[in-house]
């Protein structure tokens, strides 16, 4: 005999851990392909899921093998940007000579004064051009 216990509802399963976060991906998915559809996006731009499954399944050898030193340029990028940018960033805060120095030549926002800045009409956000 099955105790009530035992017994795998539909509200149970709800409520389980797992169904969101496969319900929100197949939400995802969805929308992704009616998008595609409704706004008649061409492939090269972005492919509908089904050409994504399908690539994935034909040729998923090459992808594979061409994710590897994909993969590997971005990690080195990584490495390189937080070998050189965490030192920067310890120098620049360490030292004021540093930050007065650095700052203006890398910002390019602070060429303009925002008092001379222009604001968008739209959106009412400042631009960095000058006013004439």
């Amino acid at each position: 005999m099955v105790s009530p216990r035992d017994k795998i509802t539909l509200r149970r399963i709800a409520k389980s851990s797992w169904v969101r976060p496969f319900a929100f991906l197949i939400l995802i998915i969805v929308l992704w392909d009616l998008t595609v559809r409704l706004f008649k996006i061409p492939p090269y731009l972005i492919p509908a899921p089904k050409d994504v499954i399908i690539a994935f399944w034909t040729e998923g050898d090459k992808l594979l093998a061409e994710a590897v030193p994909t993969t590997m340029a971005t990690l080195g990028g990584f490495a390189l940007s937080a070998l050189f940018g965490i030192p920067m960033a310890m120098l620049i805060a360490g030292s004021r000579t540093v930050e007065a120095t650095s700052t203006p030549s890398w910002s390019s926002r602070s060429r303009f004064r925002r008092s001379r800045s222009r604001r968008c009409s739209w959106c009412g956000s400042a631009s960095a051009w000058p006013r004439r």
